[in-house]
């Protein structure tokens, strides 16, 4: 018979394992579930196992990636936090994963969108993390320092984030004034900071810096300042 696996989501066939009119063995459903899982996830933990619904047992699939790993085809170790030790990798997303940890930009992506792996693919980033319309999260490197949440209403720091990091953070901020509606030309209000009000916490100054505004205990950024920023000569902004 013909191997389909399947997502628990509804997605379509991904691969055919054995030829028609041949029972396929537990080793060769895991060959073609190892070939789907590390296709879907890059790095494969026993957590994504258990959220897909595989018809293989996790021992088999394991030792069939054990066998891809002495023969050079997939990489073994603690490539990514939160997850059991033992996970499984294609080497192009270990070498992706070298080169996101060397490179320390800040980014902010939404929530929901596929730029962001976290609370899907990769464990949540902090308890309260949803992964639901006006959420974002700005990431340094691939990895999780700030929680926007309310259309950047609420900002919470993860990681130790301070200091030079927390200034770059904090400018990734103007970006959700792009964000599709309901925030697209809106101005952007900044009520709290770590719980605390964003004009009394220890981010308004870089806030500020930021072309933030008092508003009362909030901070906001007016789209026409953001026009004005970026109306100026370079030498001449913020």
């Amino acid at each position: 018979m013909a191997l389909h696996p399947r997502g628990p989501r509804g997605r379509g066939p991904l691969v055919d394992g054995v030829p028609d009119g041949i029972e396929a063995s537990a080793t060769d459903r895991a060959e073609a579930w190892a070939d789907v899982l590390l296709g879907r996830y890059g790095v494969l933990a026993y957590e994504h196992y258990a959220h897909e619904d595989v018809p293989v047992p996790w021992s088999v699939l394991s030792d069939v990636l054990k066998r891809r790993e002495l023969r050079g085809d997939a990489r073994r170790g603690s490539f990514v936090g939160g997850f059991q030790a033992m996970q499984f990798a294609h080497r192009a997303a270990v070498e992706r994963l070298r080169e996101s940890a060397a490179d320390a930009r800040m980014t902010v992506v939404a929530a929901t969108g596929p730029a962001n792996p976290y609370g899907g693919a990769l464990p949540s980033p902090a308890e309260g993390f949803a992964r639901i319309s006006g959420a974002y999260l700005v990431l340094e490197g691939g990895a999780p320092v700030m929680l926007i949440g309310s259309g950047g209403k609420h900002l919470a720091p993860v990681n130790g984030l301070a200091g030079e990091r927390l200034a770059a953070a904090l400018s990734t901020l103007p970006q959700l004034l792009r964000a599709p509606a309901p925030y697209r030309g809106k101005r952007l209000e900044v009520l709290t900071y770590a719980d605390a009000p964003s004009a009394k916490s220890v981010a308004a100054g870089a806030l500020s810096r930021a072309g933030f505004e008092p508003s009362g205990d909030a901070l906001a950024l007016w789209p026409s300042r953001m026009r004005e920023q970026f109306e100026r000569p370079p030498q001449q902004r913020i």
